[in-house]
């Protein structure tokens, strides 16, 4: 989690009821000042640049990603929240950022054991499956060193290194692949 790069959004919205959706989405297209359309409402009707986390501790589970997924600078809708449904202007939209692999590589070279032997420098790249959580749910060795004892000892650094960085909210597949190469010297 420490290194997870949330993704952020600025935007602005209002609240409406179903009954009122398409003429107020009709006027805010028209150029309707937001503060006249839709009815009134406890959250604020703008929101600067705000990460994922304080979106959705504001306005409910899931709506960060619901907005993310919208057009910038037009106003579209409805979105659900917690409060209601909401005709929503993004922006500005900064994405979240996977982790760079170096520091994926960082997690799993501190538990890096060198298995022995002589050898002057073994690489084993291991291919790896990552969940949005960060679990390792599938694992292989892509390239061996040609050494079991080394592959086995890349394999082991993976598992050692547990839950690894999360996705970012702002990114939604179910996982991730990395191929990881891991060098003992």
């Amino acid at each position: 989690d420490r290194f997870r790069k949330l993704g952020a959004v600025a935007f602005r919205q209002v609240p409406v009821t179903d009954a009122d959706v398409a003429a107020a989405l009709a006027a805010l297209k028209g150029g309707a000042a937001p503060e006249g359309v839709g009815r009134p409402g406890l959250l604020p009707g703008a929101l600067g640049l705000t990460e994922a986390r304080a979106v959705d501790a504001r306005f409910g589970p899931g709506f960060f990603a619901r907005i993310a997924a919208l057009p910038q600078g037009e106003w579209t809708g409805p979105v659900d929240s917690a409060f209601g449904r909401h005709l929503v202007q993004v922006t500005e939209l900064r994405p979240g950022a996977l982790p760079p692999l170096a520091q994926i590589r960082a997690a799993v070279e501190r538990r890096k054991r060198h298995p022995g032997g002589r050898a002057p420098r073994d690489r084993v790249v291991v291919r790896l499956t990552i969940s949005r959580d960060g679990l390792v749910t599938e694992m292989k060795v892509l390239h061996s060193s040609g050494r079991r004892s080394h592959d086995r000892a890349a394999l082991q650094a993976v598992t050692r290194a547990g839950r690894l960085p999360r996705a970012p909210e702002a990114l939604t597949r179910p996982s991730y692949r990395f191929d990881l190469p891991i060098v003992f010297s």
